[in-house]
């Protein structure tokens, strides 16, 4: 729970409140999206090994991968770019 009050309010920080709306709604959206195709994949990451717990772990070790890329790709792209920085 706390995970996801400090993620809609990094969403919304720092807009106008006229744009608070629409960042949540966003922000609701790639969870939603995110619960409804990577519950299944890993699920059946998980399935396609013929012992569970290693199945778990495979499952586990795919999670882990895909969310560090996502964290490299935002992080990649949401860094201020010494052209834009405005002094």
């Amino acid at each position: 729970m706390a995970a996801i009050v400090a993620f809609m309010a990094t969403a919304t920080s720092g807009l106008p409140d006229a744009d608070q709306g629409l960042a949540t709604g966003l922000t609701t959206l790639t969870q939603q999206v995110g619960l409804t195709v990577g519950a299944p994949i890993l699920g059946a990451v998980a399935a396609s090994q013929a012992d569970l717990l290693t199945g778990i772990r495979v499952a586990l070790v795919v999670d882990v991968a895909v969310t560090a890329a996502v964290i490299a790709l935002a992080w990649a792209g949401l860094r201020p770019r010494p052209e834009l920085v405005r002094g």
